[in-house]
């Protein structure tokens, strides 16, 4: 099994409105909703929010809903597109 630091929600469609830049597509500017589901490299949709249960109580408490926050903050693509990253070499001064 894999290890991955963000859980995978289960049951959490890809946002129509979402858009990807995907390696298949030469990393073009892609609609998640159209390609990734159907894709080899998709891995499902991951909570960038470690705790649902207890954002919401937060949320709550100040008269907002977990759904008040973006799609795209609350959620990532998991994507194994194999590919590079390019890296900055960064000098630090102390």
């Amino acid at each position: 099994m894999e290890a991955s630091l963000l859980p995978v929600i289960e049951n959490e469609p890809v946002h129509e409105e979402v858009a990807i830049d995907c390696g298949k597509h030469n990393f073009a500017a892609t609609r998640a909703a159209n390609y990734c589901p159907q894709c080899e490299y998709f891995h499902g949709v991951v909570s960038l929010l470690p705790d649902q249960v207890k954002t919401a109580r937060k949320l709550k408490e100040k008269g907002l809903s977990i759904n008040d926050i973006p799609w795209d903050q609350r959620f990532a693509i998991k994507c194994a597109y194999p590919k590079e990253r390019r890296v900055v070499l960064l000098k630090v001064i102390e």
